[in-house]
């Protein structure tokens, strides 16, 4: 199309001015004279107008352009560029919309799209067998009415999509499927549904054989653990042969410690849900009774503690699994640090208003490589300069489940000679004024 319509319209008020002027020169009548050929120059514009708008509602396809001229040929450019625009932005999104199914379709979780108000848009194929909601019959009804178990129910209505909810399959009870809400964009939620029957199985065969296997370990260390101190009892016992006696004592023992952490650890695992009898603790005590405890267990002032406490902040949580996330803390600084450390204990609400426990140590630090790995069971450092005695392996693992059970978070510090530090930030929800907790 020419873009020199504004010539075009110009030229033509110029040929209506002149044909004006030369009807007033015959006539005389110059009101008539110009209203005339002004009604005709809008004739011209009315009959464009009718065309230009029958063809946009056929469709405003290039192919039946009418002849258009001036203005109305700008207006019809202009539609048509626009037009090519949409159309090439729609096969864009159509592209768009095809990969996104296709790789949702290959995603081996079902995966559900919800609006604003928990209403299906869209799901994949994998939907029906995991969730058994199908694409035919459930697309526009609420999620909720198709989903009918109560922890579902109450994540909806909490609106909590931080955490994942088990449930049962709807029509197989011996399935079970983990359900996670991702919200994105401003009114739209992804629902992600996951069978993970099989990884439930095989959890509970390895708690049942930890099980199995600490309890059948426990009499026989026992046995063992008896005749050694039986042994180091014995006066007459050969003096040579006393330090193989003492050493044996000393790994019995870590044997048996080993054993009790590694039930410990599989039965915080398991304990998903949060604490099971969730009670007031006061921080304060305990963690002057943990330290206590510690120092006991230790030479008098091999590693002193420097405890900053707020005795009117509580927590609410259990009171056997914060014993012992601050029992592994602090003793694993006692541990792994040469005699003569600090170690300092707070117990404080963070600027963010969580109630935050920090252990923090001027030891030796490790390296940065291996801070990831330090709460995964049986890591060590090796070369690590700290304390002579020797830990399970199994304590910042044991720390990291405690943190996950009460929804923390466990941040971890150090650096080589500058000394290391443990930070666990519990929820809001889990501080508990003084006062609230003598109610």
């Amino acid at each position: 199309m020419n873009n020199d319509w504004w010539r075009f319209e110009i030229w033509r008020l110029i040929i209506v001015g002149l044909l004006i002027v030369m009807t007033i020169a015959a006539t005389g009548r110059p009101w008539l004279s110009a209203l005339l050929w002004l009604c005709v120059y809008l004739a011209f514009h009315l009959i464009d107008m009718v065309r230009f708008k029958r063809w946009i509602f056929e469709g405003s396809r290039t192919h039946q352009l009418p002849d258009f001229q001036g203005v109305w040929e700008m207006l019809a450019s202009i539609i048509v560029r626009d037009r090519k625009q949409i159309l090439k932005e729609k096969r864009r999104q159509q592209t768009i919309l095809a990969q996104f199914n296709s790789t949702a379709e290959a995603l081996p979780d079902a995966t559900v799209l919800l609006d604003s108000s928990m209403r299906v848009l869209w799901m994949n194929s994998v939907a029906g067998d995991v969730l058994g909601i199908h694409f035919g019959t459930d697309v526009g009804q609420r999620i909720d009415n198709l989903i009918r178990d109560p922890k579902f129910h109450h994540q909806i209505k909490t609106r909590d999509h931080r955490q994942a909810v088990e449930l049962q399959h709807p029509t197989d009870d011996t399935r079970t499927i983990l359900i996670r809400l991702i919200r994105f964009a401003h009114d739209r939620i992804l629902l992600i549904g996951q069978d993970i029957s099989e990884r439930k199985r095989l959890q509970r065969s390895r708690r049942a054989f930890i099980a199995n296997a600490s309890h059948e370990l426990k009499t026989p260390l026992t046995v063992i653990s008896g005749y050694l101190d039986a042994i180091s009892a014995d006066r007459t016992l050969d003096q040579e042969l006393r330090p193989a006696i003492e050493q044996s004592q000393q790994q019995s023992l870590r044997m048996k410690q080993i054993i009790e952490d590694m039930l410990s650890l599989s039965r915080i695992e398991h304990q998903e849900s949060g604490p099971t009898k969730p009670e007031n603790v006061d921080m304060d005590l305990l963690i002057r009774k943990v330290a206590g405890d510690l120092t006991d267990t230790i030479e008098a002032d091999s590693h002193p503690f420097k405890l900053s406490l707020d005795a009117g902040l509580h927590c609410h949580g259990s009171l056997s699994d914060l014993e012992s996330l601050c029992q592994n803390l602090m003793g694993n600084a006692l541990k792994h640090t040469p005699a003569g450390t600090t170690v300092e204990v707070s117990w404080k609400m963070s600027d963010e208003g969580r109630p935050q426990l920090i252990v923090r140590d001027d030891g030796p630090g490790v390296a940065r490589k291996h801070i990831p790995h330090l709460t995964e069971r049986f890591y060590r450092v090796h070369g690590h300069q700290g304390s002579s005695a020797q830990g399970t392996g199994l304590g910042l693992a044991i720390v990291k489940h405690i943190v996950m059970m009460h929804g923390g978070e466990l941040d971890i510090q150090s650096s080589q000679g500058k000394g290391t530090s443990f930070t666990v930030s519990f929820l809001a929800e889990n501080r508990l004024p003084e006062s609230e907790s003598k109610t």
